[in-house]
């Protein structure tokens, strides 16, 4: 398990499976009994890349590994499984409406990785819940949105009230909320109508993109996470 590393992030990046062979369980077992962690920093580098659930799954089964570092991750995974049940249940309803409304869409990243590419939901955890949808058709889908308890933030309803053209010229996208089960608690949507790539001079997604590659549609998530990601997070 030499990386180059520090010991948190070899870790961090030995326990990033679905599940370990006896053999890189031995690996891993060997190397805690041999390197000091900052169990803190480990901690706060999972939560960072959103991985407690990968981290809580391997670890507990792992001898060497402090009890109430074990116990902090099943509290935040416990925490994070009932968020993502809660968002996956709100995202079929979306969508739901969406189709009924005849709006064609395609819903991406968290949410749907979750549901269609994990092997338990509960891995990923999951943010807002982006939808892609025709730029012709986003006014009538924030309108549909807005009539279901749904509010653009303060900056995109400041375009939007300027006029449609406005906000669909200027922005690839609007951020909506919906508060539910008090205050502090809202489920978020990131409406697309096209996802820019590095830049929109070079190259933007649009919605005909996944609709004419449907056979490649688990690669096309891979490219935006990678593309679109690499822009706003700043490869972080």
């Amino acid at each position: 398990m030499k990386s180059g590393y520090s010991s948190e992030i070899t870790v961090l990046l030995h326990v990033c499976a679905v599940e370990l062979s006896e053999d890189r369980k031995s690996q891993l077992t060997h190397f805690l009994k041999h390197h000091s962690l900052d169990w803190e920093r480990l901690y706060t580098l999972a939560n960072w890349h959103r991985l407690t659930p990968f981290v809580y799954q391997i670890l507990q089964d792992i001898s060497g590994v402090p009890e109430n570092f074990l116990i902090k991750l099943r509290n935040e995974c416990r925490h994070s499984a009932i968020d993502t049940l809660l968002k996956q249940r709100e995202y079929h309803q979306v969508t739901e409406l969406l189709s009924t409304h005849g709006i064609a869409h395609v819903t991406y990243k968290g949410v749907y990785l979750a549901e269609n590419f994990y092997p338990s939901g509960n891995l990923r955890i999951c943010g807002d819940i982006d939808i892609l949808v025709g730029k012709e058709e986003a006014p009538k889908a924030i309108r549909l949105l807005q009539s279901n308890q749904y509010h653009l933030n303060q900056l995109h309803t400041s375009y939007w009230s300027h006029n449609d053209y406005s906000l669909l010229d200027d922005l690839p996208e609007v951020s909506l909320f919906k508060p539910f089960f008090g205050k502090g608690n809202q489920f978020d949507i990131d409406l697309h109508w096209s996802i820019v790539c590095f830049n929109k001079h070079y190259k933007s997604f649009s919605l005909s993109d996944f609709q004419a590659h449907p056979d490649f549609f688990a690669e096309l998530q891979v490219v935006l996470l990678v593309t679109h990601h690499g822009l706003t997070d700043l490869w972080q």
